[in-house]
């Protein structure tokens, strides 16, 4: 966990987590493309890869695991969390960052 004071924006959360964590990097060495969404009480910064080519004319499914990083709005607070989609990863840190009781499932 990371404290720098309260983001101003989406764009300064992503600044934060990239310069702590980096970018991260997938298969092949290609940079992922980064995203964040804006929720009441912070920011979640996630990372976005191609997937990967098929395999004689197979779909093949994207990379298992991953993190993502959301940021508190009111203390800048970066929580890790597993690489969910967004809402879950809200949840999750809400949950485990927060002390909330926010609904599972």
């Amino acid at each position: 966990m990371s404290v720098l004071g309260p983001p101003a924006s989406g764009a300064e959360a992503l600044e934060r987590v990239l310069e702590q964590y980096g970018r991260p990097v997938g298969p092949g060495g290609v940079p992922a493309a980064m995203h964040v969404e804006e929720f009441e009480s912070g920011y979640v910064v996630y990372a976005s890869f191609p997937l990967p080519e098929p395999i004689n004319g197979v779909p093949q499914p994207a990379e298992p695991g991953g993190s993502n990083y959301v940021v508190a709005k009111d203390n800048g607070e970066i929580g890790v969390v597993p690489n969910y989609p967004p809402a879950k990863a809200i949840e999750v840190f809400e949950r485990f960052y927060r002390g909330g009781d926010a609904p599972t499932g």
